[in-house]
């Protein structure tokens, strides 16, 4: 009685560590299509992130999109870098004057580029410098910061700083 009981015993454990099996497979393989997706997507991502040598083209493109909508951009000054584990965020002040409605493509625009920048801190107030020489009905000002954000381009500056000429 006791040797059927255990033989039965036995045949139930292996008939689970079958199913279980069979679940760790199908999981294992759910799992790596699901790496496999997120690695997409980080590439996708990484690809939207300018490099340090491609933030003086997104500039550029940034005063083009100015020109191309009508707007007058009065200051672009850089801020402080910010250094983070996985990227650099890089800021820049805008000073823009133009129509509130080319102020608005202005903005879709540069946030339509095909690398990520975003604009921040937006206020936008009434021009009250001298209309007479702006060729606008009712000229709007907008201040705002512009975002974007670079990954590193090779090894942590620190690494560097360790090895001493002639050491």
């Amino acid at each position: 009685t006791e040797v059927d009981e255990m033989s039965a015993r036995l045949e139930q454990l292996e008939a689970e560590n079958r199913r279980a099996q069979i679940i760790a497979t199908r999981g294992g393989t759910e799992l790596r299509e699901r790496l496999e997706d997120y690695e997409r997507h980080v590439h996708q991502l990484e690809a939207l992130i300018p490099q340090q040598e491609e933030v003086s083209a997104l500039l550029n493109d940034v005063t083009t999109v100015a020109r191309q909508t009508g707007v007058e951009l009065a200051v672009l000054r850089p801020e402080t870098d910010e250094v983070g584990p996985h990227y650099t965020k890089k800021s820049y002040e805008l000073d823009l004057i133009g129509d509130y409605h080319d102020l608005g493509r202005y903005l879709a625009s540069i946030a339509s580029l095909p690398r990520i920048i975003t604009p921040v801190n937006l206020e936008v107030t009434r021009f009250q410098g001298n209309q007479s020489v702006l060729d606008m009905e009712a000229p709007a000002q907008a201040s705002l910061q512009i975002q974007t954000y670079i990954l590193p381009s090779g090894p942590p500056a620190d690494a560097g700083a360790e090895q001493q000429p002639g050491g």
